[in-house]
């Protein structure tokens, strides 16, 4: 591992991951659903990412049980209220701000009639606006009274990928990627490019998106090129942007051209899970079977979780699946969330 000075700012002494406790994932959960559950500091929601049936609600400092309730997902913008919402193809979509404790209904929210009730729906929370993307079109509901606040036509399939949520503006996912108004629902700028993928820093400064099979670009707020990256952006923070390329993963500041980290590796050596938990770098590395919390200003690396093999029925009968944490971990401080074969919550602190 290389670090290089920079315009980074320094980061904290990285912390010691202690392991809090471990759910046995349902086995009808897998990776897609960890990155569509809800995760705060006091509760995380277990959803799954389409048709799903049942919310789970874990205590987040102990992993206990706090309730299973009925629906299809639920949102939850960091620790504020939490919506369950349900899908019946008979009476459309049903919303519930739901208690965090148990899991009792707060009050319904009946939404304004707009969209077919598809049970692969995708929903996303944006302040008090539930975003709710199906096949050709986007929704907003005001969930304070369940009026419609705009709909607007979208490229077909555009419910397969998670939209980014910024302050101001959505960004759909595509072929063609397209940014709206959160206010309206108008278009800001469209991006024909390859799909799909988007990944923005959380201050929704720097928005980047595949362009074809081996660049992404980054584009300013009119959807212009700002610059080309050789490779996949991964995961970014208002600092800097990761990106997995043909030499490897490069952690690149976004107001410069130069790596100030690089993990040199070939294609085959199994980089991924590549994700941040507050300033600090997470990755998998398939040559250690590791998930790592890497501190790439100071090059410091600490373990968070070491990934084994599974004895598993398996069509070829070799009875064991390989170490692999293919999720990126999600942090929501004091933790960090790894899914491997069960949900394991760690303490890494608040990052400060």
């Amino acid at each position: 591992m290389i670090a290089q000075g920079g315009s980074i700012p320094a980061t904290p002494p990285l912390p010691t991951p202690t392991e809090a406790w471990s759910y046995d994932y349902p086995a009808y959960f897998g990776a897609g659903d960890l990155r569509a559950s809800v995760f705060g500091r006091d509760l995380v929601v277990l959803t799954k990412e389409f048709d799903g049936r049942v919310v789970i609600g874990l205590d987040a400092a102990t992993g206990a049980v706090r309730f299973e309730v009925d629906g299809a997902t639920a949102v939850r913008a960091g620790d504020g209220p939490l919506y369950v919402v349900g899908v019946d193809a008979a009476v459309g979509f049903t919303v519930t701000e739901r208690a965090p404790g148990d899991g009792a209904v707060v009050r319904t929210i009946a939404l304004a009639p707009s969209l077919p009730a598809f049970r692969s729906t995708r929903f996303a929370l944006a302040g008090t606006t539930l975003l709710a993307i199906t096949d050709g079109a986007v929704a907003a509901y005001d969930l304070t009274t369940g009026a419609l606040r705009w709909r607007t036509p979208l490229v077909s399939a555009s419910y397969l990928f998670a939209p980014v949520v910024l302050a101001d503006r959505v960004i759909v996912v595509n072929q063609t990627t397209t940014a709206l108004r959160l206010a309206d629902g108008a278009t800001l700028w469209t991006f024909a490019g390859a799909c799909c993928s988007a990944v923005a820093s959380p201050d929704g400064a720097h928005v980047y998106v595949r362009r074809d099979d081996d660049v992404d670009v980054e584009l300013d707020g009119r959807g212009q090129v700002v610059r080309a990256l050789a490779g996949h952006a991964a995961a970014a923070t208002d600092a800097w942007v990761a990106v997995l390329g043909p030499r490897g993963l490069d952690v690149v500041p976004h107001d410069r051209a130069a790596p100030i980290w690089h993990a040199p590796a070939a294609a085959d050596d199994g980089l991924g899970a590549i994700g941040t938990a507050g300033p600090w770098l997470t990755y998998f590395d398939g040559r250690d079977d590791t998930l790592w919390l890497q501190d790439v200003v100071g090059d410091q690396r600490v373990a968070l979780r070491q990934a084994h093999e599974r004895l598993v029925i398996s069509p070829d009968a070799s009875g064991t699946a390989p170490a692999y944490i293919g999720a990126p971990a999600v942090w929501a401080a004091p933790r960090a969330y790894v899914l491997d074969w069960a949900l394991h919550a760690y303490e890494v602190g608040d990052g400060r």
